[in-house]
């Protein structure tokens, strides 16, 4: 019996199980691909209420990535909320490191909190949710045409 495919969720964690990288190994579990986490901030949430939240060290985050990268064959990768700056060159950095020995390795960004620029740069899809979609939407696209053109443009 073959191995499942590896997917690496590099997402906060949610205390409801309802988003971040407890949803995404739910949602990998239903495809049947076994998922790993590199946990970026822990979120005190319910549906529709953040109570608190508090990201990791930047070092942390590179010990997971480092540790994981080295254990596991990585069929693709997926990030949630990268929540700091640093969290976010921490991940592009990773990202960097492995495109010469898996330039094909697909990364699905699902920004959910600010994107940065750099890591558009090395991803393969972009998704954003309905709300997210209307967040980043400029103000003047106030219908799905220009919501197409913007989605064709990323």
């Amino acid at each position: 019996m073959a191995s499942p495919p590896v997917c690496l969720t590099i997402a906060g964690s949610d205390c409801s199980s309802g988003a971040g990288a407890q949803a995404d190994l739910k949602t990998f579990s239903a495809f049947g691909i076994y998922g790993l986490t590199a946990i970026t901030a822990v979120v005190s949430e319910i549906p529709g209420l953040v109570t608190a939240w508090e990201s990791v060290s930047p070092d942390l985050l590179t010990s997971q990535l480092d540790t994981l990268k080295g254990g596991f064959p990585l069929a693709a990768i997926k990030t949630g909320m990268l929540a700091t700056p640093e969290l976010v060159a921490r991940v592009c950095q990773f990202l960097e490191g492995l495109r010469a020995p898996f330039p094909l390795l697909p990364v699905v960004v699902d920004p959910v909190m600010i994107a940065s620029s750099a890591l558009y740069e090395i991803i393969s899809a972009v998704i954003f949710g309905a709300a997210k979609g209307a967040q980043a939407r400029p103000p003047k696209m106030a219908d799905e045409d220009a919501d197409r053109r913007c989605g064709a443009e990323i």
